[in-house]
């Protein structure tokens, strides 16, 4: 009996362990998405196809090797051929251009190969940044729910507190009227907090395949920080130097540059170099005597006149590379209004983090002074929802920005190009 007791309850720890919820962290959602994302593989398999397209390019700069054979048997009654041969040899070529075209295109692929590196590099912050925003909406979500639920359980407090008054008809039918519209539109808006909830929560769920059941865990909030003006020219210097669309830019210019040299090249001739080894045998021996021999040949061909088209080919490189050019220009504005954008937003999150703590802290002694009140007649109950949906929407507005400063922080990374470089610290830890 105390087999089977030990057998039952070992199976029932097992089962509580097996359906017990994951915890997530933040960092664990990276990792997670890091691992998982499709965009991400898509944009390594790009990088890992140009490291292939390198090696091809390198090919170009080595001589092709062959060998060769072949063996005839014949029949000539007449005797006046060989019964048998066997040549074979060894053949080396070699394809050049005068201009060193295929020293630039392997220089083109090389750096068509970081260019790939870099948009990894970029789509990493876009996906990481991403994660972290629909973690946050889930908290926030959360919170925003066990807030509408706690003014539910205060407005229900109320409303039997209002009954009871109307027992010693100190109120009227209307006052609990209005409560009772009060809790109402309470309970909607706790159905709505528990829709966005679940939604935000499956957004979550679903890019990155989370196994449901799974909580998430709090993190911990990072102090407001005092700014300077000095902080923002800093962030622009340090967006122009880490961002990765500037350097795969930098990438595809030099990449245009040599497309412009290598179109030039065409106006050089062209060449190959072929040369060999043959040895034939045959027979019989009385007949056919074994010799061998090297050979070598060198071909050139040059274009003489093409109707203007590599004229042509060498003003459309040019062209292109004035429009990177405008685009880097471009680039430039666009990331400065960017980093700016979230700096201060960060500031505006701040300022509103400490002031809405302040104001908690004054709404809450309200609410307490006015339900005193109300207890002893002091106040209405129309003064006691007020100071309750005043405290409501302070506790959410407070835990709104509270996780939107979070994510500020996380978007001024973003916006100066280091985001992906501070996760992968903390992942390393």
């Amino acid at each position: 009996m105390k087999k089977k007791c030990s057998i039952v309850l070992l199976f029932l720890l097992w089962s509580i362990q097996c359906t017990a919820e994951e915890s997530y962290s933040l960092v664990d959602l990276y990792r997670i998405a890091l691992t998982t994302s499709e965009k991400l593989q898509s944009a390594q398999a790009d990088a890992d196809i140009a490291g292939l397209t390198r090696q091809k390019a390198f090919s170009a700069l080595v001589p092709k090797f062959s060998l060769y054979g072949n063996y005839s048997r014949m029949f000539d009654v007449s005797g006046n051929n060989p019964d048998w041969t066997n040549p074979w040899g060894v053949t080396v070529f070699q394809n050049f251009s005068l201009s060193g075209r295929e020293v630039t295109a392997y220089k083109v692929s090389e750096e068509d190969r970081k260019q790939r590196m870099y948009e990894l590099l970029g789509l990493k912050s876009e996906v990481l940044f991403q994660v972290a925003t629909d973690f946050y909406n889930v908290l926030k979500s959360k919170k925003s729910y066990e807030i509408v639920k706690a003014d539910v359980t205060r407005l229900e407090k109320h409303r039997e507190s209002v009954m009871a008054q109307l027992k010693l008809e100190t109120v009227t039918k209307l006052d609990l009227y209005r409560v009772e519209a009060e809790l109402s539109q309470a309970k909607t808006n706790l159905l709505n907090a528990l829709g966005m909830f679940t939604l935000a929560q499956s957004i979550l769920t679903n890019q990155l395949c989370l196994p449901e059941p799974y909580s998430l865990i709090q993190p911990v909030h990072t102090p407001p920080i005092p700014t300077s003006p000095e902080t923002l020219s800093i962030l622009k210097q340090d967006a122009l130097n880490e961002r990765s669309e500037f350097k795969a830019l930098a990438s595809e210019k030099k990449i245009m540059e040599s497309m412009i040299t290598w179109n030039e090249g065409a106006f050089w001739p062209e060449g190959s170099i072929e040369g060999g080894y043959q040895y034939i045998d045959g027979g019989p021996d009385s007949f056919f005597e074994d010799h061998d021999n090297f050979q070598i040949a060198l071909k050139f061909n040059f274009l003489f006149y093409d109707g203007g088209y590599r004229k042509t080919i060498v003003s459309e490189s040019m062209m292109m590379l004035y429009k990177l050019k405008l685009r880097e220009k471009e680039l430039r504005k666009g990331v400065s209004i960017e980093v700016e954008q979230a700096y201060l937003d960060s500031i505006r999150q701040q300022n509103l983090l400490l002031s809405l703590v302040d104001q908690l802290k004054y709404v809450q002694e309200n609410y307490d002074a006015v339900t005193r009140q109300f207890q002893y007649g002091l106040a209405n109950s129309v003064d006691v929802m007020e100071a309750n949906t005043l405290l409501s929407n302070t506790e959410r507005q407070l835990s709104e920005v509270q996780y939107d400063f979070q994510l500020a922080l996380l978007n001024i990374s973003k916006a100066k190009g280091t985001l992906s470089s501070e996760i992968d610290a903390l992942l390393e830890k």
